[in-house]
């Protein structure tokens, strides 16, 4: 246990070569349960497992000591960002534009055309912070500095929290985060976004919103605050008193932060570091001249459609960013699953059944540095190819979003396939 906390690459390296190249599972010890690492010959089955045997929020179950019982309960936040954010994406993006032009012209200046050493972690960090944030509670609060600092300790905190509770005993689980500083900081956001969330919510006690919990225009105030402040009233009858509504919209704002401010953080930064850091002529031109045609494309304006170009299977940008993605995931392992059938799982093999209360997943990682799969450049051995999931006429092209056995950074649900 021990060296999987301290050496878990190492770990997870070794086990795939000894048992997941054979088709086999093995498993890591934890304090509480044991990790099943499953085969990617085994994924197809794994995916159709019934959520009866096997769930995906079983195995996020600490998210409740960091952000409260009621996001694991009720995780309405999810459908709202399905059935009211992505409708509206192709307005949204211009909100989206906007951040991102003044977060660069604020750190490399805005008529500076000399080198600027760059941060690229925190700045990553900042600007997807920023973008969650103006989509939620908008303008001006998603640039008050103060507020931007608290949302990415915020951010930071549960990373580390959420590692550290992985190897804790259930019992001490709360006493950790008390002692921690997420309270602090959350009773701090809470107080910025207290304003907002009273407002949306006193107009709709007025009555000038319906409670419906979707919106089919853009909203003149330039956020969907007034939207997930009715999703939260129509899910959640209970709310009834102010201070109890603003607590749970400043959760679930928080509970979306995250999610922008996990994953893409590594993704934006290590695609920055990996286009820096190969010679110019290889990627970085092809690359802007295939942004650039497609922006003049579309009369200088970023649009959903000019961004869908860029992810076609022909184009150099999705294939640059899926290489990035394939060798720097964002996490060890993916698609964790608990078991929660008191009988427990049976492996698709028969070779064993996983007993109640165990975690299973994919060795994410090893899956996606395994060179059967993914063989280094021809020229130079190097193990990034920023072209190479582009279509040649002895290979298919591979789209940028979409899963497979061996490209698992998108998951392994049944969302995905």
């Amino acid at each position: 246990m021990v060296a999987n906390i301290l050496n878990t690459r190492e770990v997870l390296e070794k086990g795939y070569k000894k048992y997941s190249l054979n088709d086999k599972a093995f498993f890591i010890p934890q304090l509480e349960a044991n990790n099943i690492l499953i085969p990617p010959a085994w994924i197809k089955a794994y995916k159709r497992a019934p959520t009866s045997d096997l769930n995906l929020d079983g195995a996020i179950e600490d998210i409740r000591y960091l952000l409260g019982p009621q996001i694991r309960q009720n995780s309405y936040h999810i459908e709202w960002t399905r059935d009211s954010l992505t409708p509206l994406m192709p307005s949204v993006l211009d909100w989206l534009h906007e951040e991102i032009a003044d977060s660069l012209d604020q750190v490399l200046g805005k008529y500076n055309h000399d080198f600027q050493k760059v941060k690229i972690f925190p700045f990553s960090l900042s600007l997807n912070c920023r973008i969650a944030a103006r989509i939620v509670v908008g303008k001006p609060l998603c640039r008050d500095v103060k507020f931007q600092h608290l949302c990415e300790q915020h951010s930071q905190l549960l990373v580390v929290l959420s590692m550290i509770l992985k190897f804790l005993p259930t019992w001490c689980k709360p006493l950790v985060v008390r002692l921690s500083t997420l309270r602090g900081v959350q009773r701090q956001i809470t107080d910025l976004v207290r304003p907002l969330v009273l407002e949306s919510y006193r107009k709709l006690k007025l009555g000038d919103q319906d409670s419906k919990g979707t919106v089919s225009e853009p909203p003149e105030e330039q956020s969907l605050m007034d939207s997930l402040v009715r999703t939260a009233i129509s899910r959640t009858p209970s709310l009834t008193v102010e201070e109890d509504v603003v607590h749970e919209i400043t959760m679930r704002f928080l509970s979306i932060l995250f999610l922008f401010s996990g994953s893409p953080t590594l993704t934006v930064a290590n695609m920055v570091l990996d286009l820096v850091s190969e010679p110019r002529e290889l990627y970085f031109d092809a690359l802007r001249s295939e942004i650039t045609s497609v922006f003049e494309k579309y009369g200088g304006r970023w649009t959903l459609e000019n961004l869908k170009e860029l992810d076609l299977t022909d184009r150099y940008v999705g294939c640059f960013i899926k290489e990035s993605m394939r060798l720097r995931p964002a996490a060890f392992t993916i698609a964790g699953r608990k078991v929660i059938n008191p009988r427990g799982y049976t492996l698709p093999d028969n070779s064993a059944t996983v007993p109640l209360g165990s975690y299973l997943t994919l060795p994410m990682y090893a899956i996606h540095h395994d060179q059967n799969h993914y063989p280094p450049r021809t020229e130079d051995g190097s193990d990034f190819d920023g072209f190479r999931f582009k279509g040649t006429e002895n290979n298919e092209a591979v789209p940028l979003v979409g899963s497979s056995e061996t490209f698992l950074s998108w998951g392994a649900g049944r969302h995905i396939w």
